[in-house]
């Protein structure tokens, strides 16, 4: 089960056009701060709801379950 902040980052990565966005866009975007962004988006990575290479920046994929 994913948090309501969990849920407003996959929401905003679901509908974002073009390239992928960096944490502070996504963080400005939910309105909550970098960090608590990056946690969310952490604990989305352990759950496999987004993926990313840690060497490469602006690559988060999303994951789609059916």
């Amino acid at each position: 089960m994913a948090s309501v902040v969990q849920f407003q980052i996959y929401q905003y990565l679901a509908n974002h056009k073009g390239a992928s966005p960096t944490v502070r866009e996504i963080s400005s975007a939910v309105g909550r701060s970098a960090s608590t962004t990056h946690k969310a988006l952490e604990k989305l990575k352990e759950k496999g709801f987004v993926t990313w290479e840690a060497s490469r920046g602006r690559i988060i994929k999303l994951v789609y379950h059916a």
